[in-house]
């Protein structure tokens, strides 16, 4: 099941800022800590589901762990696999080899709650 996903021009224009907010060195990749701090940046419900299909990439509404490897590349993200599969099995919850949106934004707010202290 393919999911060729077409943006708009406005949604084109507010990742690209976004990810120059977070691109410290300007170098057109980010670190992971960036990589997060953009992630918890996202507030609004839909902008997280955006954030979820666009990991997502076969629309079958999980992320699987190869979804997770070609979505951190595709983003320049700047961090070892092996700390993409650590993060990736710490967010998969329930054991299945997938992370579910509930398991996404629970991740997320795990995340935010370390920051905040």
């Amino acid at each position: 099941m393919s999911n060729n996903k077409q943006f708009s021009e406005s949604e084109i224009s507010d990742y690209r800022k976004a990810f120059s907010q977070f691109d410290k060195s300007g170098e057109g990749k980010i670190t992971f800590e960036e990589f997060i701090a953009l992630l918890l940046s996202i507030k609004d419900e839909e902008d997280l589901r955006k954030a979820f299909r666009n990991f997502d990439t076969d629309g079958d509404g999980v992320i699987s762990m190869e979804e997770a490897h070609q979505a951190i590349e595709s983003y320049g993200v700047d961090i070892p696999k092996t700390e993409v599969d650590a993060q990736f099995y710490k967010a998969d919850v329930d054991g299945d080899g997938f992370v579910s949106y509930k398991e996404f934004t629970t991740m997320l707010d795990g995340l935010r709650s370390k920051v905040n202290k």
